[in-house]
């Protein structure tokens, strides 16, 4: 064979990794790009501790939609591959729907717990009212259904009708209604900012889960099967690792709303949300990486799943480095965009970007154990870092505020990496961060 055909599959992988990736990275950079435009607008048109109960209720929403999503997201990353190469499409089928189903009743389910628990949570953050709560309690099915239609058909390969709905469509929306509304003369409150950020994901969950079951009953026409003992089995793990997943993500916020003031609430949410703009290709790398990583390890080629990790890893890593320096030498003004007030924590904020961008540099680390079946191996590691990591911020919040909670959540992430490249190295046999460039992977 010659030279140019042994290099066929990494040209090929790599215009596959490239192709869907740029989609991704554009998405997601596109999406991040507006968000942020949407913190810095709701902060302008809300007061400090009013942006400060929007800030918890939205953080609440998105981990109680984790929560409440039974981990169907990630499953399906792994179930519609896995069942599609081994050429079982009435499983592929019966995943998809049953996992739609499931969602649908445990967030609805959840919404209605969150509503009795709105007046505790109200006295808990110094609220005077109850409104954007319970918002945010019939937000969360919609945006657990959005990630489960958003992760079916991203296994289908869908990515850009995966993505600009929720990540570019959705944040436009939002930003036309807040601009009607101060336009309109409406005084907006946390409950109105979140009533625009609901009714608009509304309009786009709609038409993007009416795509998504015609490709299902397109891709997979055979009648619907179940196997809901290993479903059962797999997705428990997942779920759970999604959930302790979320909570590294987003119940920062909500600690902060339980011991910091509503205004330093909202600057720890403009810090955090400032130093998640360096997880954008990350993000995007495991978009793509979740359904080659299942389909290239039930097929049982390791060496390609190597290089494909590899080539992520490397991909991510220096331009999240570049957007580290990027970060500290332009932190403080970009805080600023939200309230002058906010500068003050710049500590904050390179102490967050600190962590986001080793968790960058390391690769699809996580989706590499649960799309290969170590999903168990994976939730453990998780339970255990994040159980130190709030340990830790539940002892220093008291007496250090804002950075007892950041300084846990950047060592937790450090520590959790680092366990998983282990753990892959050692069940596996690879390394999916940047450290694969200088040394070789142990055999089991």
């Amino acid at each position: 064979m010659s030279g140019a055909d042994d290099n066929e599959p990494l040209k090929t992988m790599v215009r596959r990794l490239f192709g869907s990736g740029a989609i991704a990275f554009l998405a997601k950079a596109g999406g991040a790009a507006l968000s942020y435009i949407i913190f810095v607008l709701f902060a302008r048109l809300l007061s400090a501790d009013t942006y400060g109960h929007f800030a918890f209720a939205f953080n609440l929403g998105n981990a109680m939609s984790t929560i409440a999503g039974l981990g169907a997201a990630t499953a399906i990353l792994r179930f519609w591959p896995q069942y599609t190469v081994q050429g079982m499409p009435a499983l592929a089928r019966g995943a998809a729907f049953q996992g739609g189903w499931l969602t649908l009743a445990a967030t609805a389910g959840t919404a209605l717990l969150m509503m009795a628990a709105a007046p505790v949570l109200a006295r808990a953050t110094g609220s005077p009212g109850v409104a954007h709560l319970i918002i945010t309690a019939l937000a969360v099915p919609l945006i657990a259904l959005s990630e489960y239609v958003a992760s079916l058909l991203r296994a289908m390969g869908y990515t850009f009708l995966s993505l600009m709905p929720r990540d570019i469509g959705w944040r436009i929306l939002i930003i036309i209604g807040a601009g009607a509304a101060s336009l309109a003369g409406l005084q907006l409150s946390a409950a109105l900012a979140l009533g625009i950020t609901t009714a608009t994901l509304l309009l786009v969950v709609v038409p993007q889960l009416a795509y998504a079951v015609k490709r299902v009953n397109a891709t997979a026409p055979a009648p619907a099967q179940t196997d809901m003992a290993s479903w059962r089995k797999a997705a428990l793990p997942l779920w759970g690792a999604a959930i302790l997943y979320v909570l590294v993500q987003q119940f920062d916020v909500v600690i902060a709303g339980l011991y910091l003031t509503p205004a330093e609430t909202g600057a720890y949410f403009a810090a955090q949300k400032t130093a998640s703009l360096l997880t954008l290709l990350l993000i995007a790398g495991n978009l793509v990486a979740g359904p080659l990583i299942a389909t290239y390890y039930h097929a049982g080629d390791i060496a390609r799943l190597q290089r494909m990790t590899t080539i992520i890893a490397v991909a991510v890593a220096a331009p999240t480095l570049l957007g580290l320096i990027f970060l500290a030498l332009a932190g403080k003004l970009l805080l600023g965009l939200f309230d002058p007030a906010f500068i003050a924590f710049y500590p904050v904020l390179l102490v967050l970007g600190a962590g986001y961008t080793f968790d960058a540099i390391t690769g699809p680390t996580g989706y590499v154990l649960q799309m290969s079946g170590h999903e168990r191996s994976y939730l453990r590691i998780l339970a255990i870092t994040y159980l130190a990591t709030l340990v830790a911020q539940l002892i220093l919040a008291p007496r250090y505020g804002a950075l007892g909670i950041a300084i846990p959540n950047a060592l937790g992430v450090v520590i959790y990496n680092l366990l998983i490249i282990h753990e892959t190295r050692r069940k596996i046999a690879i390394d999916p961060s940047v450290f694969s460039l200088f040394r070789l992977p142990s055999r089991p």
